[in-house]
């Protein structure tokens, strides 16, 4: 995922980064990319490429 923000909002950028991380960690976001799209792109390319980017099982 990739977000464009002004360069006047560095902070807030390295507060998204910040908690994108921590929810990545925790497995929230992990566990929605499965729910919402059938594969956790949130691991290595390796992974998704052995998925096949169906996002749908």
């Amino acid at each position: 995922m990739y977000i464009v923000y002004n360069k006047k909002h560095k902070e807030l950028a390295e507060k998204i980064d910040k908690a994108t991380a921590e929810l990545i960690e925790d497995g929230t976001l992990p566990k929605l990319a499965e729910k919402w799209f059938g594969v956790d792109f949130f691991k290595d390319l390796d992974y998704i490429k052995k998925e096949g980017f169906q996002y749908e099982k």
